[in-house]
This record gives C-alpha cells, sequence and structure tokens, in this order.
C-alpha cells in the first residue's frame, strides 16, 4: 500500500482482496501519524466498489486506513494503514484558522461537553454541533480547506458482567481489542455565502464538507456524531 502526493491530492493504492464474496473497501481518515486506529477515526470514503484498488482522495497529514467488507457486511479483521507525514503547508498557505475545541460553545443538540471533550448524550445515537466561529475572507475568493477532526470512541461497558444479551452477540474480540470497530463516526458539514458573515447574508444549504476548494466570502460549519451502539 501507498500514497503519492501529487498537487494536493494523495493517490491511495492497496493490494486487493481475491475473495469471491468480496464487496467494498472503505476507508476512514485520522490526522494522527502515530497510534492512530480504525475505531478513532471518521470516514473518508463509505464505499470503494470492487474491483478499485486505489482511490484519489485530499492529500491530508495523518494516517488513511482501509478496510474490506464482504457482501454480508463483515469487515476485515484489521485495517490496512497509509501514513502521509508531509506537513500540509507543502501543499498551501495558511490563510485563516477557526478552533472549537475545547470549549465547543456552539450550538449543541443531542450532544454536550464533557472533560472538554464533545460527546453525545446519554441514550442518543445521532447529535449536532453547530459552529460558533464562521471564515470570513472579506471578499469573495477561492480558498482551499481542510479540517481536523479527531475522534475518541469510548465502550461504556467497563466490567464483563455488565454486558447485556447474548456472548457471541458482541462485537469484536474477546481480548477487549476495540481499535477495529467503525460504528461511531463525525461528519462535517458547511455552508457558504457571497455577503458579509457578520451581518445578514443569506446561507446556502449545508452539504457534507470534503477539504476542497470552495468559492465564497464566507464558510460556516457544523458536525454530525453518529453512533451505532
Amino acid at each position: 500500500s501507498s500514497a503519492d502526493i501529487i498537487e494536493g491530492d494523495a493517490h491511495l493504492t492497496w493490494t486487493p482482496v481475491t475473495d469471491l464474496d468480496l464487496s467494498h473497501y472503505r476507508i476512514r481518515y485520522s490526522p494522527l501519524v502515530s497510534g492512530a486506529t480504525f475505531s478513532n477515526s471518521i470516514d473518508l470514503v463509505e464505499k470503494v466498489s470492487r474491483p478499485a484498488a486505489s482511490i484519489v482522495v485530499p492529500a491530508l497529514t495523518g494516517t488513511y486506513m482501509i478496510k474490506a467488507y464482504d457482501k454480508v457486511g463483515n469487515q476485515s479483521l484489521n485495517a490496512t494503514s497509509i501514513i502521509n507525514n508531509v506537513p500540509k503547508a507543502v501543499y498551501q498557505n495558511a490563510i485563516t484558522t477557526i478552533t472549537e475545541d475545547p470549549g465547543f460553545s456552539g450550538t449543541k443538540t443531542n450532544c454536550t461537553v464533557v472533560s472538554s471533550r464533545l460527546q453525545l448524550s446519554t441514550g442518543q445515537i445521532s447529535g449536532e454541533y453547530l459552529f460558533n466561529n464562521t471564515i470570513d475572507l472579506s471578499q469573495i475568493y477561492t480558498a482551499k480547506l481542510n479540517a481536523d477532526i479527531e475522534v475518541i470512541r469510548e465502550d461504556f461497558v467497563s466490567l464483563f458482567d455488565d454486558a447485556g444479551g447474548n456472548f457471541d452477540d458482541r462485537s469484536g474480540l474477546f481480548d477487549g481489542a476495540a481499535d477495529q470497530f467503525d460504528d461511531v463516526s463525525v461528519e462535517l458539514y458547511i455552508s457558504t455565502t457571497d455577503g458579509n458573515p457578520s451581518g445578514s447574508p443569506t446561507w446556502s444549504a449545508y452539504r457534507k464538507f470534503f477539504a476542497g476548494e470552495y468559492r465564497a466570502r464566507g464558510f460556516r460549519f457544523k458536525a454530525i456524531l453518529t453512533s451505532l451502539t
């Protein structure tokens, strides 16, 4: 497996799975260049259909992880990791940055802040966070936008006897290795405007954010948190 960085794009290639029941591959991303896990990552490409064994994605500093899935949804035991440690400054000149953590003072729905972490409220499987900060470029420009999101998956069943249901129905490995789950994720969405974000501009509808070029004066963001467990 490898990543070739060409003008801000990462050309990922990997050894294809030869199983006849292969359905697709899933690619996740973590900003960590060391210690990244499949569980503590976000979906970058949810489905790369067979027989493809390569894809072009935004060049991001961190770790790309790839897993194969069969036709009934079973995933490969381990993820293939591809590390890109080329700094983002090589691809772009930083103009401005907005940071939401650790306060996360934007509008929260079905989520809350605990110990400087934004997490789903108890009993919720989906939540929304509207960023408190926006970007104003002062004029309409074509700008390249990137995002860094750190995800931590926590299993709140801390004791063996606390687990409900049948033992054989539990996901993961017996020894507790929880770094291969894909049941939590965070998706970032973007909305743009050609007007002054500090006024009362007309904003576009939110659409899923992908690292890349956007033309507008102002940008706002929201995050959707999901958990399948």
